[in-house]
């Protein structure tokens, strides 16, 4: 993985990026803010993404940065769903299927 995808994971891991779906995406020149999601600063001669979110937040990102935003933000959710499957919840019961017994 390069620095840019363990900066968006790291990000993503400690809740300082979206996991969620934006509502609105642009594409442009760079604004020269640094990306939200590798902290480089994005240049007017490079490709700027923004994605608005239904909550109004707005993330500036790098084409690729946003690319892996992407992926690594899928994989995350995965994971967190993979994870709550494998938990013994306090309180929930589980179906067992019942063995059956056989008799020669």
């Amino acid at each position: 993985m390069d620095p840019a995808s363990h900066r968006i994971e790291a990000k993503l891991r400690f809740g300082l990026l979206p996991t969620g779906n934006h509502v609105k995406a642009w594409l442009g020149a760079g604004t020269e803010v640094p990306c939200d999601g590798c902290d480089v600063e994005l240049p007017p001669t490079q490709a700027e993404v923004e994605l608005q979110f239904a909550d109004g937040e707005i993330l500036h990102l790098h084409r690729t940065c946003a690319e892996i935003w992407l992926a690594l933000k899928g994989d995350l959710a995965q994971i967190a769903a993979a994870d709550l499957e494998r938990r013994d919840i306090p309180g929930v019961a589980r179906h067992v299927p019942a063995r059956s017994s056989s008799s020669s």
